[in-house]
């Protein structure tokens, strides 16, 4: 669930700046009275629907090129970092960015047979889903304990010096 979680809030983030974007340049259009982009493009009417396609390709433009950048320098995009996780590869290291590549193009993988790829990672021991798997990653917990294991730890502590005095 925390990598479901992690990507929602990636898509968000996404979602927000292709707007940002687009309201940009329709302001922008709108200020020095220029034609829209779109109208430009469509090549005449050959492309009615052309708005469409361009928000789709500037959308998985900006998703591709974000999380390429954060996972070959970071390990972590900001949805990642903020549920406590970090794709490593699966000797514990820091991904490249030829590998990064191609965990993303495993995302398709992943998503084509009805997103059976990422539901994978609930039943295999690794946590895998088909894009580590081709990419040679794995996503780990970079928290140092869960609440609940701090919390354990705080009572532990807490105890032990009463079990000291009881010697």
């Amino acid at each position: 669930m925390s990598r479901m979680a992690a990507f929602l809030i990636d898509a968000v983030i996404i979602t927000v700046s292709v707007s940002i974007i687009a309201w940009t340049v329709a302001i922008t259009q709108s200020l020095l009275q220029l034609p829209a982009l779109a109208e430009l493009l469509s090549l005449g009417g050959l492309f009615p629907d052309f708005d469409s396609l361009l928000a789709g390709l500037v959308g998985t433009t900006m998703f591709a090129l974000y999380t390429l950048f954060f996972w070959a320098t970071t390990g972590r995009t900001f949805g990642k970092a903020f549920m406590g996780l970090r794709v490593v590869t699966t000797n514990g290291r820091r991904l490249t960015l030829p590998r990064a590549m191609v965990r993303l193009l495993g995302y398709l993988v992943s998503a084509l047979p009805l997103f059976v790829g990422f539901l994978w990672s609930l039943i295999d021991d690794r946590r895998q889903g088909f894009h580590d798997k081709l990419a040679g990653t794995c996503v780990v917990y970079t928290w140092a304990a869960r609440p609940d294991e701090r919390f354990l730890a705080y009572q532990l502590q807490r105890l032990a010096p009463r079990l000291d005095d009881e010697e």
